[in-house]
């Protein structure tokens, strides 16, 4: 997960405020994001939701995630210093070998251009990819 270009975050399972809590990000996030790994550990993927951040499409992400879902999604995020960018998701439930849950949420930052093509065209289609819990487990 750190060699990925894809950002990884990781949270806990925890759906409800405060949660849910950052445990992990890889250094794709970092760059796209702008923040650091020691500034979002410990708290919630909502610091970089914003103004335009669709809120029905969240409200899906949540429903989703209640079930035991994947989700995939797009919506307009806020990197550190205020700017918006696209960002697309696959956003995964996993348990590790002991049962604990965690969520995984790879997401890219797309592009002008990519977003228009993928809003006009209506057929774009995401690779699956599959993801490992570190250390073993699924």
């Amino acid at each position: 997960m750190l060699q990925t270009k894809e950002a990884i975050l990781i949270t806990d399972a925890q759906i409800d405020l405060p949660g849910p809590t950052i445990i992990f990000v890889n250094p794709a996030f970092t760059q796209m994001t702008g923040y650091t790994a020691e500034e979002v550990i410990g708290k919630t993927p909502r610091i970089l939701q914003g103004t335009r951040t669709d809120k029905a499409m969240l409200r899906g992400l949540r429903r989703s995630l209640e079930r035991g879902e994947v989700f995939d999604g797009e919506a307009i995020q806020y990197r550190k210093d205020g700017t918006e960018y696209d960002q697309e998701w696959q956003i995964t439930p996993l348990r590790d070998e002991q049962e604990k849950s965690r969520t995984l949420w790879p997401s890219s930052a797309i592009s002008p251009s990519s977003a228009n093509w993928k809003r006009n065209s209506g057929s774009h289609k995401r690779w699956r990819r599959s993801a490992s819990w570190p250390g073993g487990g699924a």
